[in-house]
């Protein structure tokens, strides 16, 4: 029960940081709640108690081999400290793609890219990435 409340709240969470940071990325509740990592510290802190519980030197020495990992994320609430974790750095990635495009990656471009990080973040960092080195975001001297 108490892993479904803490999922349900870290989804809330997010849900609600992505929605302000893709809709409304420079208005001051985004600033306050998103881009000030509020939402990423609660998020981090999600993580952290079911990652606290199962914490072991065992569970870290099996984190070097694919069966381990499988055996850590057999349960619900290392499943949870998976999903809370991608949740935390995906939203963190977010924040970084917004501050580091310094507002040179705008409208709807702006909204794909953080909302491919928000389904897939590896994907949407790769989409962010590929878009600044091709200098979408701005010539090589407006970068540094």
């Amino acid at each position: 029960m108490a892993e479904r409340v803490l999922f349900d709240a870290a989804n809330l969470v997010a849900l609600i940081a992505w929605v302000l940071l893709i809709v409304f990325p420079r208005s001051r509740i985004t600033s306050l709640v998103v881009l000030n990592w509020a939402a990423s510290v609660a998020l981090c802190c999600m993580y952290l108690i079911p990652a606290i519980t199962l914490a072991t030197p065992e569970t870290y020495r099996e984190f070097a081999s694919l069966d381990g990992v499988m055996r850590f994320f057999s349960s619900p609430r290392g499943i949870l400290a998976g999903w809370c974790h991608y949740l935390a750095v995906d939203l963190a990635v977010g924040v970084w793609m917004v501050r580091d495009s310094a507002g040179r990656l705008r409208g709807w471009v702006q909204g794909i890219v953080l909302f491919a990080t928000y389904l897939a973040g590896p994907a949407g960092l790769l989409l962010y990435l590929g878009a600044r080195r091709l200098g979408s975001l701005g010539s090589a001297r407006e970068q540094g």
